[in-house]
């Protein structure tokens, strides 16, 4: 049975502005927080994640991994084959990871031989109260977060949290090419830091860090195809000169527009 929501046109993210149509049929915009809401919001089925789903390395990793000390209990949510976990493995700490993905966890349970790191399918099975929770690219899967994030706080002692998001404002949709996977059932909602702040301002926590992943060469690339005229002389010859021009330019100093959108929270 799909799910249809909003049942009310107020945003169940920050609670303050209401619903009103978006720019693209599968959405409602928030008036306030500028947050995106699925009108259908059947999730994606969870048998699907163990049949097409990217696990690897991203961008947030190094810079949530500097925020962990030793001591901490770490729990992160959707940890697939455990690409975070390998990053803090210098770290002394107690870390459980949950991903519904059977395979993904064998993996990660393979390739991270260390006692400290528990590889969990089920959230329930989590026994260490954390303190603290990372989320990537996973928030905007679930049907009811604050409802979700309530009930998971209670149950631990969590003081800091640690989400990514896809990029509101990266470059790929900037220029109109907004990937497929940006879609329900996927992404249930979309959303902003605005719609992030207020969310967590109603459970009792403050923002501590907003950062934004510099653009990769991939992205840069598939601009530059999209946006070079067909028509334009050596035109493989100038977009491959481009690609190197932008490959040269140190990561610090590249524009925030790439996929990814980090928020830190701490306990107000």
């Amino acid at each position: 049975m799909s799910m249809k929501h909003p049942t009310s046109s107020t945003c169940p993210i920050c609670h303050i502005g209401t619903l009103t149509e978006g720019q693209e049929q599968e959405y409602l915009l928030c008036t306030h927080c500028k947050t995106e809401v699925a009108i259908n919001m059947e999730p994606r089925p969870a048998s699907d994640y163990e049949v097409v789903e990217w696990y690897g390395p991203r961008w947030e990793f190094d810079v949530v991994a500097g925020f962990i000390r030793d001591g901490n209990r770490v729990l992160e949510l959707g940890c697939g084959e455990g690409h975070f976990s390998r990053t803090i493995l210098d770290k002394g700490i107690q870390y459980q990871g949950v991903d519904f993905n059977c395979a993904a966890i064998m993996t990660a349970k393979n390739q991270v031989n260390q006692t400290s790191h528990r590889y969990l399918t089920d959230l329930e099975l989590a026994s260490t109260p954390s303190d603290t929770l990372c989320a990537f690219h996973v928030i905007e899967h679930i049907p009811e977060p604050i409802h979700f994030l309530r009930d998971l706080l209670n149950k631990n002692q969590i003081n800091r949290i640690f989400f990514s998001v896809p990029n509101p404002h990266r470059a790929t949709v900037r220029m109109a090419l907004r990937e497929k996977w940006d879609y329900p059932p996927h992404h249930l909602y979309r959303f902003s830091e605005s719609g992030l702040r207020e969310m967590m301002r109603t459970l009792g926590f403050k923002v501590i860090l907003v950062a934004c992943e510099p653009m990769r060469n991939d992205e840069f690339m598939e601009i530059a195809e999209h946006r070079t005229p067909q028509w334009m002389p050596h035109r493989r010859e100038t977009i491959g000169a481009l690609h190197r021009c932008f490959s040269k330019i140190p990561q610090k100093y590249r524009p925030r527009l790439g996929q990814a959108m980090l928020m830190a929270f701490a306990r107000a």
